[in-house]
């Protein structure tokens, strides 16, 4: 809790007060006002702990110790892993699990300055009695959005389940009916091929002061991502002495730049086992962002932005997604509508002989939202 008098700020944790302290570097300084403190990225009073590990099924856990510091106003979110899928309606610091199997937690901290990540392990969930049953959902499973464009990233939500033995989660993209090779992830770029069908794919992520290296290549140049795209980056092996930050600046920070936060979160301390770096590339992010060491100087490079092109997608049918839950006792499936597909890219369209007063068309195929056709540079 903060509390404002005049120019003082009195930050009350637990029952000690601290009057006007304010933690830049490391260093403690108190004072009354009168100067200008940079905005200071968000961080851990104490580490994230499970409420308990190993809990049964139906039992509610807690994510303990999230208080947080730095420059108001601080945000905190919480997502929820259980045999390695995201339970998309659990958001909270508290989950109560319904199903069997490892669990993790996602809590992360944002304000103006950056974010900061940390992952809790609360071991494996155990049956609260004997008895196996056929999985179920445990909610509605739905779609983040209807009617896609191209290049536009889609998940599914709501996908919860019950079973026992606790269930495994498939998922499976379809066009028309027919299905979508390599689509297999909770999330899709519509478009997106090879690789990144699934809308994810992982980096390895090694450092020296030679500079980064992702998937064993030194200081890649142009290294290319594609909006919509989740890359986890695994900072496991990477030394922490060389944080891995992006910016729109060459060498970032240390060229007079700032740290490019949008979409990017970090979770775990680089160096450890199973820390990682998320990065969800928005539509809007700019076409060239750099990789950079806001420490050392010259270990980065640049990073090349694109969208999935129109031209190179045919499908304008009806877009569906089935997740399926499986275990011994049984299969249960669920299918989620996310629309007809847009597909209408008119970039350019040269005319040429044309009569004064002739009426011009343009014919147009396309799916859902009829797109906005607008005619320039037509002269008499």
């Amino acid at each position: 809790m903060s509390i404002y008098f005049g120019t003082t700020k009195i930050n009350k944790v637990g029952s000690t007060a601290f009057v006007n302290r304010i933690f830049v570097g490391g260093v403690t300084a108190f004072g009354g006002g009168g100067g200008v403190v940079d905005p200071v990225a968000p961080t851990f009073i104490d580490n994230p702990s499970p409420s308990q590990t190993g809990a049964t099924v139906g039992i509610e856990l807690t994510i303990n110790s999230v208080a947080s510091q730095g420059t108001a106003p601080i945000t905190t979110t919480y997502r929820w892993i259980q045999n390695s899928s995201v339970i998309g309606s659990a958001t909270s610091q508290s989950y109560t699990p319904s199903v069997t199997g490892p669990l993790l937690a996602n809590v992360t901290i944002t304000n103006n300055a950056g974010s900061t990540g940390a992952t809790v392990d609360f071991g494996t969930v155990v049956a609260a009695a004997a008895g196996n049953f056929a999985p179920l959902f445990t909610g509605t499973p739905s779609g983040s959005t209807t009617n896609p464009d191209v290049g536009e990233r889609m998940t599914f939500l709501d996908y919860g389940s019950t079973g026992q033995p606790g269930p495994t989660t498939s998922f499976q993209w379809y066009d028309d009916g027919a299905a979508i090779s390599g689509a297999t992830g909770y999330g899709y770029v519509l478009g997106a091929t090879g690789e990144l069908t699934d809308a994810s794919k992982t980096i390895q992520v090694e450092v020296s002061m030679s500079g980064f290296e992702f998937d064993d290549v030194l200081r890649p140049d142009n290294y290319p991502l594609t909006r919509g795209v989740e890359y986890i980056f695994d900072l496991s092996n990477a030394s922490s002495s060389h944080p891995l930050r992006l910016s729109t600046t060459e060498n970032g920070t240390k060229n007079g730049g700032t740290q490019y936060t949008d979409g990017w979160t970090i979770f775990g301390t680089q160096g450890q086992p199973g820390s990682y770096a998320q990065f969800i590339v928005g539509a809007t992010a700019p076409d060239t962002l750099w990789y950079y060491c806001p420490i050392h100087s010259n270990l980065g490079n640049s990073i090349a932005v694109t969208t999935v092109p129109a031209t190179d997608v045919t499908m304008t049918g009806n877009l569906t997604g089935v997740v399926t839950l499986t275990n011994s006792e049984g299969t249960t499936g669920a299918t989620v509508d996310f629309g007809t597909m847009i597909n209408a890219d008119i970039t350019n369209l040269s005319l040429s002989n044309v009569v004064a007063g002739a009426t011009l068309t343009a014919t147009v195929t396309y799916g859902g939202t009829a797109p906005n056709i607008v005619w320039s540079g037509v002269t008499s």
